[in-house]
């Protein structure tokens, strides 16, 4: 095995704790501590490089030290594929399935799978890393840059096949001999795979003028910054072609997308360099704890586990939290809710009154044709509000955690996303205030 290539860019590096593979020489429960690398994937530079080269795959490296890559070989990598996984082991399921027992339960475990199981016993017993984190911050930060390059992945893939460029959302794989059928028109390029945020939401690139090239770790490419700052300019397609990016292809992967932005935003904020008076500096430090907790909640929420003790713990930490909650303050919360194959979040957040508290429901995909419209001058026409505000809604209503039952329910037990957003917002947000969803807009 090869050096990582010198224009391959490392995303994250660290020490995590491995768990051995079983082989002749190993029982397999051996752990050692490894330094591991995840490097972005990067094209080959050279005279055969060009428009149309393929996409190098980002790679999961590890070694014995923290020495530079140039100067030692790693002892073991694995590839991120668009059918690869990376989860939290934090069930008694989940530590099966990877061949771990119940003692384990409670350490800050995680794995990954470059290859899904299946592939033979010895190919997927080489593909797939067990990992244990010295912190839930690090155990935070590596399950999010792994999804994040899976995710890439498999937009790569979505985006133009075997490292094809763009094509319009129109495209199928019904066409004579599998290939592709799309829009044809002239920002239809073949050869070339997005590279980052900006152009997965389609506001550069193929689809809208000069490509920026990717920088990992900036702001912009998280799709966070989409959201906050260019959502005016996304078009439907983009924005189909955004979920796509960041589809994650099972239900445990709900939340993954809002792991991410939480994070993002909560480490920009953090790294603000503006000078701020004493208030402002406090607004902000409240404002990233809020957005660490709520990605912290985000990634140990059982979404698809269809695991009713898990569910009862669940809701016994989220009354416990809002009944802690000072008044006068929030408190941010994951939500919404999950199908077979992924699903959609949404952002709860909860603040407290003097006698009654508030809940606002923030969406900015799926599920916004029951929000309301309002006007918008940067589109000369109307859009969806993303935010909702319940006002009026008594203790006894959230400190019940019946009522969390109710809303929580959709994110752990899959079912059509059609469904599962015609239960929250029909039936579950008007119960909680006791008037129609409607009546709480003007409120």
């Amino acid at each position: 095995m090869g050096n990582p290539k010198v224009d391959q860019h490392v995303l994250l590096a660290g020490w995590l704790t491995k768990k051995g593979s079983a082989n002749a020489f190993s029982s397999g429960n051996t752990w050692r501590r490894r330094y591991f690398t995840l490097c972005s994937s990067a094209p080959t530079s050279g005279p055969t490089a060009g428009p149309a080269a393929a996409p190098t795959p980002a790679v999961l490296r590890y070694f014995t030290s923290d020495a530079p890559a140039a100067l030692q070989s790693p002892r073991g990598e694995a590839p991120v594929q668009p059918n690869s996984t990376v989860r939290v082991l934090d069930t008694e399921a989940a530590l099966t399935e990877n061949g771990l027992s119940g003692k384990f339960l409670g350490k800050r475990l995680l794995a990954f799978h470059a290859a899904p199981p299946g592939n033979g016993e010895r190919e997927t017993a080489r593909s797939a890393f067990i990992l244990e984190a010295d912190s839930a911050a690090t155990m935070h930060a590596w399950v999010t840059a792994l999804s994040e390059v899976i995710a890439d992945a498999r937009q790569a893939v979505a985006g133009g096949g075997d490292g094809g460029g763009v094509e319009g959302s129109s495209v199928s794989g019904g066409g004579k001999g599998g290939e592709r059928r799309g829009s044809g028109g002239p920002h239809q390029r073949r050869g070339r795979r997005f590279t980052g945020a900006l152009e997965r939401a389609g506001l550069c690139g193929p689809l809208g003028g000069p490509a920026i090239p990717a920088v990992p770790g900036a702001v912009w490419e998280s799709p966070a910054f989409i959201d906050l700052l260019a959502d005016a300019m996304l078009t439907q397609n983009a924005a189909d072609r955004r979920g796509a990016a960041l589809a994650t292809g099972a239900p445990d992967g709900a939340l993954r997308p809002l792991v991410t932005s939480s994070t993002e935003v909560a480490r920009a904020l953090g790294q603000l360099m503006m000078p701020t008076t004493a208030a402002e500096s406090t607004a902000l430090n409240e404002a990233r704890q809020a957005l660490v907790s709520l990605g912290d909640l985000a990634l140990v929420c059982p979404a698809g586990s269809c695991d009713n003790q898990r569910f009862l713990a669940w809701l016994g930490q989220i009354v416990e939290r809002v009944r802690n909650i000072p008044r006068g303050r929030s408190l941010l919360l994951p939500g919404g809710w999950c199908t077979k194959t992924g699903g959609h979040p949404l952002v709860y957040a909860v603040h407290r009154k003097d006698t009654t508290f508030s809940l606002a429901v923030s969406n900015t995909g799926d599920g916004l044709k029951y929000h309301p419209t309002e006007a918008d001058p940067l589109l000369d026409g109307f859009r969806a509000m993303h935010t909702i505000q319940l006002d009026d809604i008594e203790p006894g209503v959230l400190l019940d955690s019946s009522s969390w039952a109710l809303l929580y329910r959709p994110l752990i037990f899959p079912a059509p996303g059609k469904i599962q957003a015609e239960t929250i917002y029909t039936k579950v947000l008007p119960f909680l205030n006791k008037r129609p969803l409607m009546a709480s807009v003007g409120a």
